[in-house]
């Protein structure tokens, strides 16, 4: 630590309340650097405790400069003891004073800083970091203490990314009598609208008009998508010959349409 005033002669001593006195040597007249002496009667999480300085005239006032020590923290225990990037941990322990620094270490020692909400000077929650392996890890604290124990902690996979354990069970897949996977029914056991489009309709007349080219009355359509438009009798002074109609709509006609003759 390093003192800044004036007057720092030969001779000089720097006391740190009732923990003790630390001698040491100026090398100029402004300032002095010493190192705190270690303060073993300590109780609480923080001690505060009043710097003077002493020369050959006199010694500083009291109170104007202190200095705060602090116990390292310790981990009791993190609830829940598994989790993922984004769960909510809470942690357990003493000297959570001033914490600066939540760390999660996975199980190859990469390493990720925590978002964390501090409860009180016992208990704190941390966001589950991410980028890490899955496995055995740690959680890990700071504080102007120090650092605290390494807590176990067992990085789990995320939920969606693939893992059986952590998907939806309408995800999984099922499993068979033979253990093998139940495949999804097969989409052609559904009715199918464009088969239903392509059965045959009665005309105007009451005839029996048969569906456009392209589909099939017993099964599936054989060609492409098809809407049959049901087939009106024409006047022979109307529309095309006596040989031929115009194809349903929607459908491209590459040439003259064959239907069923009509006896009169």
């Amino acid at each position: 630590m390093t003192l800044f005033g004036t007057n720092f002669l030969t001779g000089t001593q720097v006391g740190v309340g009732s923990v003790g006195n630390v001698a040491v040597t100026p090398t100029q007249p402004s300032q002095v650097t010493f190192t705190a002496p270690a303060n073993p009667g300590q109780v609480g999480t923080v001690s505060t405790q009043p710097v003077t300085i002493t020369t050959a005239g006199g010694t500083s006032a009291s109170g104007s400069t202190l200095i705060d020590y602090y116990l390292a923290p310790a981990i009791t225990s993190v609830v829940p003891a598994t989790g993922t990037a984004g769960d909510q941990i809470t942690i357990n322990g003493t000297g959570f004073v001033n914490v600066d620094t939540v760390t999660f270490t996975d199980s190859a020692a990469a390493t990720a800083t925590a978002v964390f909400t501090p409860i009180s000077a016992s208990q704190l929650v941390a966001t589950g970091a991410g980028g890490l392996a899955t496995g055995a890890g740690t959680i890990t604290l700071h504080t102007c203490g120090g650092n605290s124990n390494a807590q176990d902690f067992t990085i789990t996979w995320p939920p969606g990314t693939g893992h059986p354990q952590h998907e939806p069970s309408s995800r999984r897949p099922r499993i068979g009598g033979t253990g093998g996977d139940v495949p999804p029914p097969s989409a052609a056991a559904a009715p199918s609208a464009a088969r239903a489009r392509c059965r045959t309709s009665a005309g105007s007349n009451g005839q029996s008009v048969p569906p456009p080219a392209g589909c099939a009355p017993s099964g599936p359509p054989t060609g492409r998508p098809c809407t049959h438009v049901p087939h009106q009798e024409r006047p022979p002074d109307q529309g095309p010959g006596s040989g031929e109609r115009v194809p349903p709509r929607g459908i491209k006609g590459s040439g003259p349409v064959p239907v069923h003759q009509r006896s009169v």
